[in-house]
């Protein structure tokens, strides 16, 4: 039972990671692409782009330009949202432990 949650949250990961780098590859859209999707894009990869910000850029930094800045930016993008998954998970948990203890 472990190992199928350990390989559930490595697929999770792996996935989550697949989709940072999607997302931070779509800031360099035309300007003609769909503002939504621009925009959802951004949204996604905003955190890891904070991260970026704290830890390698700068007060007037706008975007990585460097090899090691958008490596921190698609993990600190992928943490995030993994560490966003666990405690969504945990909440779950926790909110289906207290209904079937209350209904015994």
């Amino acid at each position: 039972m472990l190992i199928l949650r350990v390989r559930t949250w490595l697929i999770l990961s792996a996935i989550l990671f697949g989709l940072s780098m999607i997302a931070v590859a779509g800031h360099f859209l035309p300007y003609n692409a769909p503002s939504g999707l621009r925009t959802l894009c951004e949204t996604f990869a905003s955190p890891g782009e904070l991260l970026w910000w704290v830890t390698l850029g700068g007060v007037f930094a706008g975007h990585p330009h460097g090899a090691s800045g958008y490596v921190v930016w698609v993990l600190g993008t992928t943490a995030f949202w993994l560490l966003a998954a666990a405690i969504l998970v945990t909440l779950g948990k926790g909110i289906h432990s207290a209904v079937r203890h209350l209904r015994r």
